[in-house]
């Protein structure tokens, strides 16, 4: 869980250095019970196929799912 964690921060800062804020995972957040569910959630509804591209793609829809449950 930390390396996905750990590389949806580096992802998604590349892309929000662009635009000036960056994610931020929250250790704090693995103690709520949402978050797991917020995060198997996520998963289930990609299309991972295997593929470095689709894994990537999923790590962003997870974070960008992590975000909007935390507002």
């Amino acid at each position: 869980m930390s390396l996905s964690l750990s590389l949806i921060n580096r992802s998604l800062s590349r892309e929000a250095n662009q635009r000036g804020r960056g994610f931020r995972f929250e250790q704090w957040w693995m103690r709520e019970e949402e978050c797991g569910s917020v995060i198997l959630n996520s998963w289930s509804l990609s299309n991972f196929d295997g593929s470095a591209t689709s894994f990537m793609s999923g790590l962003t829809n997870c974070a960008k799912d992590l975000v909007d449950w935390i507002r």
